[in-house]
């Protein structure tokens, strides 16, 4: 069962991995004409400049890689012990990371 919820757990950080270092590349190399960057409308703190917008990309990307890196050891190894305190954890990040991302909408 552990195992499951782990494999989920990894497919759900690998989903927000992904997200987060494409937009990466988006930023830097796309057209981000259309972002709503300033502080018109009801957009979160991030969407001030596009390299603090970036920089938020950049950690959150770091963030979820570690616990993709973790999550795969735990796995690696097989111990199950561990794999339930990084799913712990990976809840934890994930309410962090829903928060921050609210932080500045009214």
């Amino acid at each position: 069962m552990i195992r499951v919820v782990g494999l989920l757990g990894l497919i759900s950080a690998l989903f927000f991995f992904a997200i987060n270092f494409i937009e990466v590349f988006t930023v830097l190399f796309g057209d981000i004409s259309d972002y709503p960057f300033g502080t018109e409308g009801p957009v979160p703190y991030y969407y001030q400049s596009p390299q603090l917008y970036l920089i938020n990309l950049l950690v959150w990307s770091i963030i979820f890689l570690l616990v993709i890196m973790m999550l795969l050891r735990s796995f690696y190894r097989r111990d199950y012990k561990k794999l339930k305190l990084v799913l712990i954890l990976q809840t934890l990040i994930f309410v962090a990371f829903f928060i921050q991302t609210s932080i500045g909408l009214d």
